[in-house]
């Protein structure tokens, strides 16, 4: 078991151009933390962070690629899994519908949050019941917001009045969601900085799987990880 804990992130997809986008950070010494999101570009996007384990997200990736709908993919993960009250996601798709649902495994092992259930993006995140407070998320009709091990309840809350408010493309709006968190201790575990490691991920409709538009990880740095 990978402990790696995205402990605050966000997934967007832009409606207007079908980017598709993750942003992240966590106080975990040198995290590689790219490696528990994936945007599969033009389908959508996946974060499996709080007690990370890699079958999860390849689980997750499979069904994305299946294009299974957001809800019926964190469905199926928490369904499949013994210790889902130890996990977190957050995804999004491009291609909803009305057949997508949630199972009552979720309501039983944590809380979760969608945007719709009508045809087309789709967002949703799931916080299982065993995660360390602050833990929970936040869902638009474009975006998934979650975090755990926060400071406290305001860091998904300005992450997601950054997002809507800041003006311009995908990356940038992630960014300003990212930077809208970055204050000392809003991973609780961190006691002179917001993190130790982040990342971005934005994919373009037709870009492949090994060039995106943007796959920056961020770690082992002086300062915060966020600049």
């Amino acid at each position: 078991t990978h402990r790696l804990q995205a402990t605050f992130s966000i997934a967007a997809i832009d409606t207007a151009t079908n980017e598709i986008g993750i942003t992240a950070a966590s106080c975990v010494p040198g995290g590689i933390i790219s490696d528990i999101c994936h945007v599969e570009p033009n389908v959508g996007g996946i974060i499996v962070q709080a007690h990370f384990i890699p079958e999860n997200l390849t689980k997750g990736i499979e069904l994305m690629q299946q294009n299974k709908c957001a809800m019926d993919i964190i469905t199926e993960l928490v369904q499949s899994d013994n210790m889902a009250i130890d996990r977190q996601y957050g995804i999004v798709t491009l291609q909803g519908g009305i057949g997508c649902f949630f199972g009552t495994e979720l309501m039983s092992n944590g809380t979760f949050e969608n945007s719709t259930v009508q045809p087309g993006v789709q967002c949703t995140a799931f916080s299982g019941n065993n995660l360390p407070y602050w833990q929970g998320q936040i869902v638009g009709n474009n975006y998934s917001i979650q975090g755990n091990i926060l400071a406290g309840e305001e860091i998904v809350r300005d992450m997601e009045t950054a997002f809507l408010e800041t003006e311009g493309a995908l990356p940038i709006k992630l960014m300003a969601a990212l930077h809208a968190a970055k204050r000392i201790g809003a991973d609780s575990r961190c006691d002179s900085t917001s993190s130790l490691c982040a990342c971005i991920k934005v994919a373009r409709p037709n870009d492949s799987i090994d060039n995106l538009l943007l796959d920056i990880n961020v770690t082992n740095v002086k300062g915060d990880p966020i600049d």
